[in-house]
C-alpha cells in the first residue's frame, strides 16, 4: 500500500511539472508577443514626459482654454519637482562620493 501511495504523488507530481512547463514554453514562445508601448507624444513644449498633473488633465479632458488656465500651476509643479530631483540626486552623488572615498581608505563611512 505504502509503494503505490508513493507511485500515485509522483506521478501527481510529475503532472504537475509538465503542466507548469507547458505554460512556461507556450508563454514565452508561442503566444503572440504583446507590442512595446510606444512612449507619449512630445507636448506643446517639446517634452515628451508627461507630469502628474498634465496626465490628470488629460484624462479629465480639460480643453484647451482650461489647459491655459491651469498652465502656470503646471509649470510651477514642474520647476518644483524639477529642484527636489536635482536636490536629491545631488545627495545620493555625495554619499557616493562619500562611500567610494571610505572604501578607499578601508574605513567606515559616517554621516
Amino acid at each position: 500500500m505504502g509503494g503505490r501511495l508513493i507511485q500515485l504523488l509522483l506521478a501527481l507530481s510529475l503532472l504537475l511539472n509538465a503542466f507548469f512547463l507547458a505554460g512556461f514554453v507556450y508563454r514565452s514562445w508561442l503566444l503572440p508577443q504583446v507590442e512595446r508601448q510606444l512612449p507619449p507624444p512630445a507636448t506643446a513644449s517639446g517634452r515628451t514626459w508627461v507630469g502628474p498633473l498634465e496626465a490628470m488633465a488629460g484624462d479629465l479632458g480639460l480643453d484647451d482654454k482650461q489647459r491655459q488656465a491651469l498652465k502656470d500651476v503646471f509649470e510651477k509643479n514642474h520647476a518644483d519637482r524639477r529642484k527636489r530631483f536635482r536636490k536629491s540626486s545631488s545627495c545620493a552623488s555625495r554619499r557616493a562620493a562619500s562611500c567610494a572615498r571610505a572604501r578607499s581608505t578601508g574605513r567606515r563611512s559616517t554621516r
